[in-house]
């Protein structure tokens, strides 16, 4: 059974599984989803950069791998990952 995965990007941003919102505990999660509907890739550097400006690029780059790696890989089927790109389908 596939799962119906939308954005509401205007107002308050919001991202719903089969009509029912979708909550992450760590919001720069929602922040590289919503990237990602916009821009429909983006590198581990581009996002680590973007979410991280504070950090050293190895720092964020890190945060970035762990953090998605943990709240996305597994739970979102329509997004297919790569060792260097994110990509939404």
């Amino acid at each position: 059974m596939h799962k119906k995965l939308s954005f509401q990007l205007f107002g308050s941003p919001q991202i719903y599984l089969d009509d029912e919102p979708v909550f992450f505990s760590f919001s720069k999660v929602n922040a590289l989803l919503y990237y990602l509907v916009v821009h429909s890739s983006v590198s581990r550097n581009e996002a680590a950069g973007i979410l991280w400006p504070n950090k050293s690029e190895k720092s964020a780059k890190k945060i970035c791998e762990i953090q998605f790696t943990k709240q996305i890989k597994n739970w979102m089927p329509k997004l297919l990952f790569h060792p260097i790109k994110l990509f939404y389908n």
